[in-house]
C-alpha cells in the first residue's frame, strides 16, 4: 500500500502518541508497571512536534520570513517529494541544499595500490553510490580524486 510522505509522518506521530498513551494508562492502573518507569518530576515524558513543511514554490518566503526568525542556525533545506514511495536505504529522490560555505565533501586517504616502488604515493578518494534497484541499499565505490606524495619522517629530516 502506498502512502504519501506527509501521510506516513502523520501515521508515525499517531503511533508514537498511542504507544505513549498506553504506557501512561498502564502506569496509572498497574503499580508494578509504574515501578519500572523512570520519571523526572516536572518534565514531560515525551513530546512530538512535526517540522513545518512547505511547497517548493514557498522557498523565497522561507528565506525572507522564516529562516531569519529561527531560534537556531539554519544549515540548509531538504526537498522531499510528497508522492515518493518509502523504501529502505538512501532515498535518491531527496535533494539537500546547503549554502556554499557550509558544503562538505567526504574523502578517504589510502595508499595508492599501483605504487609498488613508491610507498609515498597515496590516493585521495571520494565515493559514488551504485544503486541496483529502489529496494536495495546502494553500494559505495571509491572514485580516485587526486594523488598525493607524502614524505616519510626520514625524508623530512
Amino acid at each position: 500500500m502506498f502512502f504519501k510522505f506527509r501521510d506516513r509522518l502523520h501515521f508515525a506521530a499517531i503511533e508514537v502518541r498511542e504507544r505513549f498513551r498506553r504506557a501512561q494508562v498502564l502506569s496509572e492502573t498497574n503499580p508494578a508497571f509504574a515501578a519500572t518507569q523512570v520519571r523526572r518530576p516536572g518534565l514531560p515524558v515525551i513530546d512530538i512536534f512535526m517540522k513545518d513543511m512547505f511547497d517548493v514554490a514557498d522557498v523565497e518566503g522561507i528565506f525572507k520570513y522564516i529562516i531569519p526568525n529561527l531560534q537556531h542556525e539554519n544549515d540548509g533545506l531538504i526537498f522531499t517529494m510528497n508522492a515518493c514511495p518509502y523504501y529502505p536505504g538512501t532515498c535518491q529522490e531527496i535533494m539537500k541544499w546547503k549554502p556554499t560555505e557550509l558544503n562538505t565533501v567526504d574523502f578517504e586517504l589510502k595508499p595508492f595500490p599501483l605504487s609498488v616502488n613508491c610507498r609515498n604515493m597515496w590516493g585521495l578518494y571520494s565515493f559514488g553510490v551504485e544503486k541496483r534497484g529502489p529496494f536495495e541499499e546502494g553500494r559505495k565505490y571509491p572514485i580516485l580524486f587526486d594523488l598525493m606524495f607524502i614524505k616519510t619522517e626520514e625524508e623530512i629530516l
